[in-house]
């Protein structure tokens, strides 16, 4: 090891000595003492109407947020989005059927893009319709 990166090493366990303990204390600084410390309000929730909902998403463009309901991690057909109102209004229970296991979604336009088991599924948001399903790999 050279003389520089062994003094480098030196300066940085040095450094660390002070650092590190001054930042694992419990006392916080004074500054944050005085702030208030947020809460949370419930609006609204929803029961019922789902099968192991899995995820959410809220599309801007229409207003509307998506649930993924995965009825078992499985290929068996028979998971489903399903739709609620930003005010927590339930849609469209089964907006989409026909997916296995719907986990993560992303909106992109007028698609929504769906993680389903092994593969992706494409839906066409206008129609509520399957527009493409791309396999994933067996690996």
């Amino acid at each position: 090891m050279s003389i520089v990166v062994k003094k480098l090493n030196k300066l940085l366990c040095a450094l660390l000595s002070f650092i590190l303990p001054t930042a694992c204390t419990n006392t916080p600084p004074a500054d944050l003492a005085k702030q208030k410390v947020p809460t949370l309000t419930k609006l609204w929730e929803l029961t019922g109407s789902f099968t192991l909902p899995e995820s959410a998403i809220y599309d801007e463009k229409r207003d509307v947020i998506y649930v993924s309901n995965v009825a078992g991690y499985t290929k068996n057909g028979l998971g489903y989005i399903s739709t609620v109102g930003p005010d927590g209004a339930l849609k469209n229970a089964r907006w989409l059927e026909g997916v296995n296991a719907p986990t993560g979604m992303a909106i992109r336009g007028d698609t929504l893009y769906v993680a389903d088991f092994n593969r992706l599924v494409e839906i066409d948001i206008a129609s509520a319709s399957i527009r493409a399903i791309y396999d994933a790999p067996d690996e």
